[in-house]
């Protein structure tokens, strides 16, 4: 008989993403860190004001964007091809 584990999941407002194992954890740095630097240019290009700034924060909006997507993806897809996923909805 086939042993099956099922993993409740909750999605909206996690800070950790639900991974499991090893991988995550170094996943979940790399967002971390990727999420601060945006927060630090970010607030530099804010104070500074100049024109060329504003440019700089239009193009950086648009690959914070295109990164999240990118990683809402990969943890879409990884829970996907797990056999059994609960969504939990609180």
């Amino acid at each position: 008989m086939k042993r099956t584990v099922s993993v409740p999941v909750d999605l909206p407002g996690e800070r950790f993403l639900p991974l499991m194992g090893f991988c995550a954890e170094i996943f979940n740095q790399h967002i971390d860190w990727a999420l601060k630097r945006y927060l630090h240019n970010r607030k530099t290009l804010q104070q500074k004001g100049t024109r060329s700034a504003k440019r700089r924060l239009k193009a950086m909006s648009g690959r914070e964007k295109w990164f999240m997507g990118d990683v809402n993806h990969c943890v879409t897809k990884k829970l996907a091809n797990f056999r059994d996923v609960i969504l939990a909805s609180l």
